[in-house]
């Protein structure tokens, strides 16, 4: 060391300790250790950075455990630096430089050793002090602090066997609502103090499985953080409390962005869902935001400074009145329908939930232009960007509005008051009804009836596959392919932050049943 730590310095630490009085017991013992421990911990100590010269007060077992390594007393180096004969001067130095550091540590511990003596030999009545030999009475300066320390605890401190029983359930018993990772470890430090006490220590092998276990049943991080500490080589409790504080800070650092999310002009895809597509085989034909097309409209009277203008070649002003006028009938003719929906958004479901309607409105026809479609609109002009993905599958991707364009035939128009079901066939239309009546609602999903007879569930192709197709026996593996996924853990996987393929997650009854 390059400074010594003098007596009144440790002295300033230890001062006002816990009284013994009226006699030594369990709890009064254990308060006064840990009174000094926390003031040597405070001491720097060249041996460990962390818990400094509280190696001096903690039992061996319980260091053990809290550093990976036992504490050493540093020797006393004697009163002058041994020089080899014939040492050269740079040698000598060194040797010179070395003497002043252990002398220094060993002064330290000289100084040290001293204060906490007198600290409990002014604390502890002379009638409960016990010579570690027989043939003297009393303390003696031959004995260290921890020796006092267990003198006192074999004596008067020991724990019963009701304390044990309940410091084992303590130690087993899961994490409190709310809790995080490091209040279970200093817990488990706490029970480990009280065994060590009773005679009855867990191993440090004991102590890592309770506390992974414990860990899991809290469910506060992810499945896979535990298959990384399973390859971990070096398990000790060290290493386990750093790496799941880092893994938990992980967690909390995933929770404040998926928090802010679509708020404050934010996304609502981050570095943790951007990967989370929607499902390629939901059968949902309606897409359910619609953007008002005033917007566009807005854009097409600015002439070429518009969206129109900038993104295509400039019409004529003839054209672009007649498109300016189309685009407005067409926001009147949208207007009506989303009036038409928001009447029907609170009807009750069908008798059938596996057919989906699309009303004929009652509503205007779209004025017609007298000039050619192509000079009408451009290629891309006045067109909706829809999400659908060119399956041939009709409805995919559409704004309601193209659905509802797209039953007159491009031709006339239908029958109002009329609702005509995907599968062909018409089926009468229950007009609004006044609030408060009841009306009809469509069912979450067009098709709830799986391809495949079985209930079979693959963690890379889904939840309706063929007989045969597992978690376990899939071909076509994913990168991060779990084979234990199945149909009755797959919410425990997502909520742990796998990305399992969802499709046909929503088809829950088999093909064997359609008709019954």
């Amino acid at each position: 060391m390059d400074a010594i730590i003098d007596f009144d310095e440790v002295k300033d630490f230890l001062k006002n300790p816990p009284s013994l009085e009226p006699r030594p017991d369990f709890t009064n013992i254990r308060e006064l250790r840990k009174h000094i421990v926390t003031a040597l911990a405070q001491l720097q100590c060249p041996q460990e950075a962390v818990h400094g010269w509280s190696g001096l007060a903690v039992d061996p077992v319980a260091y053990q455990l809290l550093t990976g390594k036992t504490f050493i007393i540093p020797p006393d180096p004697g009163p002058t630096p041994i020089y080899p004969k014939w040492a050269a001067p740079t040698d000598a130095k060194t040797i010179e430089a070395t003497f002043i550091r252990a002398k220094n540590y060993f002064l330290s511990y000289f100084y040290i050793h001293r204060a906490c003596f007198r600290m409990l030999d002014e604390t502890v009545s002379a009638q409960f002090k016990v010579s570690n030999n027989s043939n003297l009475t009393g303390w003696n300066a031959t004995m260290s602090v921890l020796d006092i320390l267990t003198q006192l605890q074999d004596s008067y401190g020991k724990p019963d066997m009701m304390t044990i029983f309940k410091n084992e359930t303590l130690y087993r018993s899961p994490m409190a609502p709310g809790s995080s990772p490091e209040m279970l470890f200093y817990r488990i430090e706490q029970c480990q103090e009280v065994q060590v006490i009773g005679k009855v220590p867990f191993t440090t092998e004991q102590i890592i499985a309770n506390t992974v276990r414990i860990l899991i049943g809290a469910n506060i991080l992810p499945l896979k953080e535990f298959d990384a500490w399973e390859a971990t080589v070096i398990k000790t409790w060290a290493t386990l409390k750093t790496f799941f504080q880092a893994a938990y800070g992980r967690r909390l650092t995933a929770l404040s962005l998926r928090s802010t999310s679509g708020q404050n002009g934010y996304a609502t895809q981050n570095m943790y869902n951007v990967f989370e597509g929607q499902d390629e085989d939901t059968d949902e034909d309606t897409v359910t935001t619609i953007t008002p097309i005033t917007t566009v409209a807005a854009a097409a009277t600015t002439g070429t400074a518009g969206t129109l203008g900038t993104a295509h070649t400039p019409l004529p002003a003839a054209i672009n009145a007649e498109i300016t006028a189309a685009i407005n009938q067409l926001a009147a003719n949208q207007t009506a329908i989303m009036t038409q929906m928001a009447a029907l958004s609170f009807a009750p479901a069908p008798a059938n939930p596996s057919t989906r309607y699309r009303a004929v409105l009652n509503v205007p026809p779209i004025q017609q232009l007298a000039i050619p479609v192509q000079q009408q609109f451009p290629a891309g002009v006045g067109r909706r960007p829809g999400r659908g993905r060119g399956r041939g599958r009709g409805g995919r991707g559409r704004t309601p509005f193209a659905d509802y364009a797209r039953t007159q035939g491009g031709a006339g128009i239908g029958v109002p008051g009329q609702l005509v079901p995907y599968g062909g066939g018409v089926v009468p239309f229950q007009p609004a009804v006044p609030t408060g009546q009841p009306q009809v609602r469509r069912a979450e999903y067009s098709n709830i009836y799986k391809r495949h007879n079985n209930w079979n569930v693959c963690f890379s192709c889904g939840f309706d596959i063929e007989d045969g197709h597992t978690s376990m026996t899939c071909p076509f593996r994913k990168a991060n392919h779990q084979q234990s996924f199945s149909r009755e853990n797959a919410q425990q996987f997502i909520s742990a932050g796998y990305d399992p393929c969802t499709r046909g997650m929503h088809k829950t009854v088999l093909p064997t049943h359609r008709n019954a």
